[in-house]
């Protein structure tokens, strides 16, 4: 895909579109312990018990969201790893 190219403007050119295509054509996903874990986390930031905001995040519609933040995390890591900076 030439980035150079494409004109954000476009909904398929837009920014969070890329990073998703970009996910699924490297086959980037987020586990389902992985989720949980990262939960669990927040859970003890919040010194909250894990399942008391794990529940909160499910009704709220939360925790499809972290899980697309963390791909997109993961999809950002990627681009950065392999990205070249070319003089012109």
């Amino acid at each position: 895909m030439n980035l150079r190219r494409l004109d954000l403007h476009r909904p398929r050119h837009h920014p969070a579109f890329l990073l998703d295509e970009i996910a699924r054509r490297e086959g980037i996903e987020v586990a389902d312990a992985e989720l949980e874990a990262e939960i669990g986390r927040l859970a003890e930031r919040m010194k909250r018990p894990r399942e008391s905001v794990r529940q909160a995040m499910e009704k709220e519609g939360e925790v499809s969201a972290l899980r697309a933040r963390m791909r997109e995390d993961r999809t950002l890591d990627l681009l950065k790893a392999n990205a070249r900076i070319e003089a012109q």
